[in-house]
């Protein structure tokens, strides 16, 4: 019971950096569904993804809330009330838990019940990141110049297959990264380039989608090995760069047959798993580990999201104690930072 109690405190900031994300998603979700259709089964949907919503917002309040409560306490007060709030942080750790169990139910249940959407919304990562990449911009210099590195072909070097690793838990910008290397002006001088997601962990899925994005159509079967041959046969002596986003189980043993290990190609994967990493880059490869933002850069991202107004001044709780609960996480500064941000503007209306 200790040892599961340990794991869901441990657990909390990438719960938390989930459902920040998630929310954003839904809200986009929500607003492109209700456009111009008119269905029963959509509209329970909707009104299921909404209530999971209001309660992920309910969440997100209440660590606002704790973590300015916190800070207003004399040091007497935060000694003898540590306990209790370890078991606060455990009982919203539980919360948050139950409430990404029910995201992906709502999820799987407009799947299992073809339930449409507009053309237009993408649910994959694009449609958080894109809103967010100025912000998370912060802090991505050093290790943008340190893979570009790796992605960056040099004389004498063997002419082989090179597969970086990104690796860290949510929040932390391994997508954001990615996608800064793919479209680099490096990262747009391999002859192919495809960008693909393995979050539904399907081998065959992962490779169609794989020949999707290298606009070769994708032979009517869900045979690995037939899907394998088929990109390996339109990859050879083809200098490419593939990511493959979010790898989350071991399929990287299916499915690296179907990469030629010639012409000085590139595979960048990202994945919140260290033994992943291990088992992708452990020929000829690179692991990069994702880092916190120190307390400069994560200050300087909260501030541009939470002060609304150009060179205003920052009014809500306790800066010091926010940035403690976000403890670095890209997307947890810039989520909370946005949320105090749109109620220091909706006080000044």
């Amino acid at each position: 019971m200790a040892e599961e109690k340990y794991k869901l405190y441990k657990g909390f900031e990438g719960d938390l950096a989930f459902l920040k994300s998630e929310l954003k998603m839904i809200a986009s979700a929500i607003d492109g569904q209700l456009l111009g259709q008119d269905d029963h089964i959509l509209r329970l949907s909707v009104e299921e993804l909404r209530q999971v919503a209001h309660e992920m917002e309910d969440c997100i309040d209440h660590i606002v809330y704790d973590a300015s409560w916190e800070q207003q306490q004399p040091w007497y007060c935060k000694m003898v009330k540590t306990g209790k709030k370890r078991k606060s942080r455990l009982q919203l750790g539980e919360e948050m838990q139950q409430l990404r169990c029910r995201l992906e139910e709502a999820l799987q249940r407009q799947q299992r019940y073809s339930v449409s959407r507009p053309s237009t919304f993408q649910p994959a990562e694009s449609s958080l990141n894109q809103h967010i990449l100025p912000a998370d911009l912060v802090g991505i210099k050093p290790p943008l110049e340190e893979l570009l590195e790796q992605l960056s072909e040099f004389e004498g070097q063997p002419k082989q297959l090179k597969v970086i690793s990104i690796v860290g838990f949510c929040g932390l910008g391994k997508t954001i990264l990615a996608r800064e290397l793919y479209n680099s002006v490096i990262g747009k001088q391999f002859g192919e380039r495809a960008w693909v997601s393995a979050v539904h962990g399907d081998p065959s899925k992962l490779l169609i989608e794989i020949l999707k994005e290298l606009h070769k159509p994708p032979p009517d079967t869900s045979d690995v090995y037939q899907l394998s041959t088929d990109v390996r046969n339109f990859l050879n002596n083809k200098r490419y760069f593939i990511v493959i986003d979010d790898m989350r189980s071991d399929q990287w043993s299916t499915i690296k047959s179907a990469f030629p290990r010639d012409v000085s190609s590139r595979i960048l994967v990202t994945t919140k798993i260290k033994s992943v990493a291990n088992t992708c880059s452990s020929t000829n490869g690179y692991i990069h580990k994702m880092r916190r933002l120190d307390e400069k850069h994560s200050k300087q991202l909260f501030l541009k999201e939470a002060c609304p107004v150009e060179y205003s001044e920052y009014m809500g709780p306790d800066l010091a104690a926010i940035l403690k609960k976000c403890d670095g996480q890209p997307l947890a500064l810039t989520t909370v930072g946005q949320f105090m941000g749109k109620k220091e503007l909706a006080n000044r209306t």
